[in-house]
């Protein structure tokens, strides 16, 4: 199985990818205004979580959640991978081309953030694809979300087909 690395807006998987898409309520731009506002609720803070959905870019609402206060690190560790998990279950359900798109990938997937080794790989889409490794330590969670999220689509589309039958 081939591995998915992307990386920049252009890709489906970013979480900055336009594509609008209702969860937990609300029909935001990007991955990422949903990513922020759930931090932001998460913490309590309704104010900024209003802001994040009123944010031009994903950009703007990524910077609106480094601002989110009172912070509980601990929190946020115990919860941040679920909650992005199921806003991308929220964004691969929006339309059946989403949703076949993910369930086409067979590889895993890892996002070749150069500057990120938390959420990614740490090294370039083109470095991955030429054999470097990761940097070390990096832990590719919005990869490894995406994985977890795309077995749980295939698990219900699974499950659907089967009712059908």
């Amino acid at each position: 199985m081939t591995p998915r690395y992307f990386y920049t807006k252009k890709c489906i998987e970013s979480n900055f990818y336009p594509r609008p898409f209702k969860h937990n309520g609300a029909t935001l731009p990007t991955a990422e205004h949903h990513f922020m506002r759930q931090k932001a609720l998460l913490m309590g803070d309704k104010a900024t979580a209003r802001a994040i959905e009123q944010a031009k870019t994903p950009r703007a609402a990524k910077l609106l959640g480094r601002k989110v206060k009172p912070w509980n690190q601990a929190r946020w560790d115990d919860n941040c991978d679920q909650i992005m998990e199921d806003i991308l279950v929220s964004k691969f359900t929006s339309s059946q081309h989403m949703t076949d798109y993910l369930l086409g990938i067979l590889g895993p997937f890892y996002e070749a953030s150069p500057r990120d080794k938390i959420w990614g790989i740490g090294i370039s889409v083109e470095d991955a694809e030429n054999g470097v490794a990761h940097k070390p330590g990096s832990q590719n969670k919005l990869g490894k979300a995406l994985d977890r999220a795309r077995v749980r689509i295939e698990a219900s589309a699974n499950a659907t087909a089967t009712q059908t039958a």
